[in-house]
């Protein structure tokens, strides 16, 4: 039985909750929050124990879930590795590069799991895709999400582009050996647009933009390779390939079956968390896929610093 501690409450924490509760093998083993009146209240509405410090959470579990974004990831993380414990860390959303490669000494020194929560790459779509993507030389991304909250360029950064990278990484098995940023404000003093172009050393390019609507929700990759171009809708959960001939006249496209898939890919990636542990296998997602997205973004940042300070 793996006991499992939850560290940090927000939208997320019930999500997590649920979903260890329903794994084999799994036991609750509380919560922790520095917020003690949410901690309580959380605690007290799910039937947990709660935990008034992180050290008796970390001194009581043989796993920490890490989840709100409003704490420091990487202290708790090395914290609870210090201590021989397995961590899920969910997307280390405010860490630098070279934290993350403090977290990779850790981890290596107590031989434990763990894993960071960059969960776009599990969703079934992009899995029944990756098949077909076999050497992408060029990838444009197109997010757009709805928020009525005014929002920084770094909330874009953090909380939307560093998944879509890590999908980039994912499907481009090359360095980055250059990268070009710019934001557009629109209206308001809330970035409306972010667009970043990353040039890899195998020739490869990837184009993404995340754009900030009022109503309007979509999430696709236009994957273009030498064989074929791969449409991938994931947030419609639709999949459209074209195939080129030798002559380069184009096939017509046809779509791939997607009506088996069932979206759960938090689920998923807790579910491998798990088996890590239980198998002593490497999981899914690693630190080191944390460290080139992370590094990248930073990249991104600075980018924007620049073409801020000349404007």
């Amino acid at each position: 039985m793996i006991r499992i501690g939850l560290l940090g409450t927000d939208a997320l924490a019930e999500k997590h909750l649920k979903i260890l509760q329903m794994i084999p093998g799994v036991e609750i083993a509380g919560f922790y929050d520095p917020d003690e009146s949410m901690a309580a209240s959380f605690c007290k509405q799910e039937k947990l124990t709660h935990f008034e410090s992180w050290q008796h959470l970390i001194n009581n579990s043989d796993a920490i879930d890490i989840i709100s974004p409003h704490l420091s990831h990487t202290y708790f993380a090395s914290l609870a590795i210090k201590n021989s414990k397995h961590v899920f860390l969910e997307q280390p959303l405010v860490s630098l590069p070279q934290e993350i490669v403090s977290l990779i000494d850790l981890t290596e020194e107590a031989d434990v799991c763990v894993q960071p929560g960059f969960i776009q790459r599990l969703n079934p779509t992009f899995k029944a895709a990756k098949p077909y993507i076999v050497n992408p030389q060029y990838i444009e991304v197109q997010s757009t999400f709805s928020d009525k909250r005014s929002i920084s360029e770094q909330d874009i950064l953090t909380n939307y582009l560093l998944d879509e990278i890590d999908l980039v990484n994912n499907l481009v098995h090359a360095n980055i050996k250059k990268v070009s940023a710019t934001s557009v404000y629109a209206y308001g003093i809330s970035p409306n647009m972010i667009n970043t172009r990353l040039e890899f050393d195998n020739g490869a390019v990837a184009n993404l933009t995340i754009r900030k609507m009022a109503q309007k929700k979509e999430h696709k990759l236009f994957v273009y390779q030498p064989d074929k171009q791969i449409l991938i809708d994931l947030h419609n959960r639709k999949i459209f390939h074209k195939q080129y001939e030798g002559n380069r006249n184009e096939q017509p496209g046809s779509p791939i079956n997607t009506d088996n898939i069932i979206i759960q890919p938090l689920a998923e990636s807790l579910q491998n968390f798990i088996s890590a542990i239980q198998y002593q296998t490497e999981p899914i997602i690693t630190l080191s896929d944390a460290y080139h997205a992370i590094k990248t973004g930073q990249m991104v940042r600075q980018k924007l610093q620049m073409v801020h300070s000349n404007t």
